[in-house]
């Protein structure tokens, strides 16, 4: 089964949440399959909130890899280690995450959540 990758952003503003999360294949392209710019008006923790994230818009049902720029402590990553053993995380900062950090910003910006899965021609 075929790693999916994804990348994720988040941020808080005014009691609100807004995230941003794609899934890409990596390589030159870095072809979107899926993105979502979520809307959330509450607060949770960190490891709530990307539970969350995780289990509404990550396909967990093979090997994934999971970049994040939010420096998330050790104590909360071990935590998501334990419950999503097949995800690898990672965190990533830079040009890699402008995407996501503008969903999360379109998110909060609109106050709604919108994702967008990407049509697949190819047959794996």
């Amino acid at each position: 089964m075929n790693r999916k990758y994804y990348r994720l952003y988040y941020k808080r503003w005014d009691g609100n949440i807004g995230a941003g999360l794609e899934e890409y294949v990596p390589g030159v392209t870095q072809e979107i399959k899926m993105f979502a710019s979520v809307f959330l008006k509450q607060n949770t923790s960190d490891y709530e909130l990307i539970c969350s994230l995780i289990d509404s818009y990550v396909a967990t049902d093979g090997p994934v890899k999971l970049m994040t720029t939010q420096l998330v402590d050790r104590y909360t990553l071990d935590h998501l280690r334990t419950k999503y053993p097949n995800i690898v995380f990672r965190r990533i900062r830079g040009s890699q995450i402008e995407n996501v950090r503008n969903l999360t910003d379109d998110a909060l910006r609109r106050r709604s959540t919108l994702v967008e899965k990407m049509e697949d021609d190819s047959h794996e």
